[in-house]
């Protein structure tokens, strides 16, 4: 895909936007103050995307959502003791307790990302005047390469 700078320049500037309002919502939702670090943005061909991951065996937390305007997903990745952490943090429990996602924890985080991917495609629409429908959210503990093949796959299937 071939964007202007003009482009580019407006879709960092939605970006930006989305990502503020993904993390008033995860700070709403965690009560406490968060550091929001700006995104960096890469327009990248579904073979090219894999490539731009450094280790991936490195195991983490994922959150698949599809998105429904042309094609699209949203992966949502975190460090596995982060995404650990958020879950305990949210059912009261002492750090450290949660070590797998099952059952209530699989919920809990599958919300977490259904909640950052709904403040993001909201804040998307809003700024194209448009709706945008979403898939429910898919989560699992695994291999970044893993995850990315699984996103790809129903990514290049959707085109």
């Amino acid at each position: 895909m071939q964007l202007n700078k003009s482009e580019i320049g407006v879709l960092k500037e939605m970006s930006s936007i989305a990502s503020n309002y993904t993390a008033t919502a995860l700070s709403k939702l965690l009560q406490a103050k968060l550091n929001l670090i700006v995104p960096k943005i890469s327009f990248l061909d579904v073979e090219e995307a894999k490539n731009s991951v450094n280790d991936l065996e490195e195991i983490v937390a994922g959150i698949y959502v599809r998105v429904f305007l042309r094609s699209g997903a949203i992966l949502i990745v975190f460090p596995k003791d982060a995404a650990l952490s958020l879950v305990d943090i949210l059912l009261n429990k002492s750090a450290g307790a949660t070590k797998t996602l099952d059952g209530l924890e699989k919920s809990t985080f599958d919300e977490i990302g259904n909640m950052m991917a709904s403040a993001y495609i909201s804040a998307i629409a809003n700024f194209l005047n448009t709706k945008i429908r979403q898939s429910v959210p898919h989560s699992a503990i695994d291999m970044i390469g893993a995850l990315l093949d699984t996103c790809l796959v129903q990514v290049a299937a959707q085109t």
